[in-house]
């Protein structure tokens, strides 16, 4: 459920920023569905693989199971992919804007760390993939480690476009910055209208609200 709420987080904040990016928000609406199509999925696979359900973690329960490793791993494939097209899917739109391409880079950047997370999947994926069921708790380690890293990776990810007010001072006044406090406006881009603060102070140019 972390992984859910995490993506939808993201999803609904590209509806708030791209009000106007037709394109954005139909792929946001389309991945949200996907996203609530994958939840589903995974709360199903934990009542429906193994019966009696009791059989699911307790080894001495008889029962019959499906291949639990390879319906975990199916449904992290499925994660990462979505990750990918959620994190990437600004990209376009963002270096179009009307910004020196420093800020457009250290934008696109902090979307793109987000990446980190599709990694991390991939790691759990390969952990997960080595575990032995007869030998859960030696084997599980690893697995269980980088189950734990991911979310808290993700949630970190998520947040890094509101971090901005609490940066240095001198670092927040150079050029143009990411913030989510301010006045807001309409800005221009080539394909629609972004909502953005004006900068205050003395020296820089506007700021972006995300």
């Amino acid at each position: 459920m972390t992984l859910f709420l995490v993506k939808m987080s993201i999803l609904f904040f590209y509806l708030r920023v791209f009000k106007a990016e037709k394109r954005v928000r139909l792929f946001t609406k389309i991945y949200m569905g996907l996203i609530i199509l994958w939840t589903i999925g995974n709360i199903l696979l934990t009542f429906l693989l193994c019966r009696p359900f009791r059989s699911y973690w307790d080894i001495a329960v008889k029962g019959t199971c499906g291949d639990k490793i390879a319906s975990f791993v199916a449904l992290g494939v499925y994660n990462t992919i979505t990750d990918f097209f959620i994190l990437t899917l600004p990209i376009r739109t963002l270096w179009k804007l009307h910004l020196p391409k420093p800020r457009r880079f250290t934008l696109i950047g902090v979307f793109c760390f987000g990446l980190l997370v599709s990694i991390l999947s991939i790691i759990r994926m390969v952990a997960v993939s080595r575990v032995d069921l007869a030998n859960f708790p030696l084997t599980a380690v690893f697995s269980v480690f980088w189950s734990s890293v991911e979310p808290n990776a993700a949630v970190i990810c998520v947040c890094l476009p509101m971090l901005q007010p609490i940066l240095p001072r001198q670092f927040r006044e150079r050029g143009d910055s990411i913030s989510m406090i301010g006045d807001q406006e309409d800005v221009e881009s080539p394909e629609g209208r972004f909502y953005m603060s004006p900068s205050s102070g003395g020296g820089g140019g506007p700021h972006i609200l995300l």
